[in-house]
């Protein structure tokens, strides 16, 4: 039996996504891993699903359920932000209302898409029945049961340089957090992470590589996580990446794998072989294998990024 179109669609049950405010708050880790799996399950899954957008302002969002919402909701997040522009300063709030108003257009947007197709009718229309109609119960009860299948970690930073990290779960209010976890994985996630009592005031180096490991655990004990190359790193300032795959990485996680960080925090030398490895986001796998980390023309071709 041919499978309806309904059934191809990327569904819920995929991703884990982290983001963590670490080194005393002047440092935001944010990393998503790259799986997703359709409803179909006779498909296999796509093994390099973005769900990680940059945002205005050097902020980023990591995503988590059905991938049409969190595209969607994403995009919208980034125009409410960029609004922000226009604000003489901008306030924790205003990102959390920006992200909660990209909610409300989301869930306004399908709400009224299920009453066009069920009902026959409209929000705008609904809010000016008669609450003892039939047609406004049904109505009613449809806006009640509608969840948004979408979780999202938002980090960045606000120009007075405190650390902004907020966590989504579908229609409920963001939530003000020092560590957010996303997705499928979150359980294995959350059990490394507060095994190794992960807070703000650890450093970027220790926090790394509980991250790290949180990930590969999430990846072992949950079919739905996949592979991660990258992890972004946010400062007031800056945004970094870090390749997981680097020798720095596979060096650090053979090292620490298992074992107690704490010495990490006070570790000059593989902090300053961090501060080595890691590289602007707009470089390409060729520049970072020749050893480029830092582009001094972003905005140029290829060949002539560099002076």
């Amino acid at each position: 039996m041919a499978t309806g179109h309904t059934d191809r669609k990327i569904g819920g049950k995929m991703t884990v996504g982290i983001g963590a405010i670490c080194q005393s708050g002047q440092c935001v880790l944010m990393v998503a891993d790259m799986r997703g799996s359709f409803e179909d399950a006779s498909l296999p899954p796509h093994e390099y699903m973005g769900k990680q957008y940059p945002l205005p302002n050097g902020f980023n969002v990591n995503t988590a359920g059905a991938k049409v919402i969190c595209q969607s909701m994403a995009s919208e997040l980034y125009t409410q932000i960029e609004k922000l522009a226009k604000k003489r300063c901008i306030y924790h709030d205003h990102i959390r209302n920006a992200v909660r108003e990209t909610q409300f257009l989301e869930f306004l947007y399908r709400v009224d898409h299920e009453f066009r197709f069920h009902l026959g009718t409209t929000v705008a229309k609904w809010q000016k029945m008669q609450k003892t109609t039939l047609l406004y119960r049904r109505a009613q009860r449809i806006m009640r049961k509608y969840y948004l299948n979408v979780q999202l970690s938002v980090g960045g930073f606000l120009a007075d340089t405190h650390p902004v990290l907020l966590t989504v779960h579908g229609n409920e209010p963001p939530e003000m957090e020092e560590l957010s976890v996303i997705g499928s994985g979150t359980d294995p996630t959350l059990e490394v992470l507060v095994q190794h009592g992960q807070n703000p005031h650890m450093g970027i180096v220790r926090t790394i590589m509980h991250v790290y490991e949180a990930m590969e655990a999430a990846k072992a004990k949950d079919k739905y996580v996949g592979r991660c190359d990258g992890m972004v790193v946010l400062t007031p300032k800056q945004i970094r990446i870090l390749q997981l795959t680097s020798e720095f990485m596979k060096e650090l996680s053979g090292s620490f794998a298992g074992r107690d960080t704490e010495p990490l925090d006070d570790d000059m030398k593989r902090f300053d072989a961090l501060m080595a490895e890691l590289h602007h986001p707009g470089i390409t796998k060729k520049e970072y294998d020749a050893g480029k980390r830092l582009l001094t023309h972003p905005d140029k071709p290829i060949r002539e990024r560099y002076t």
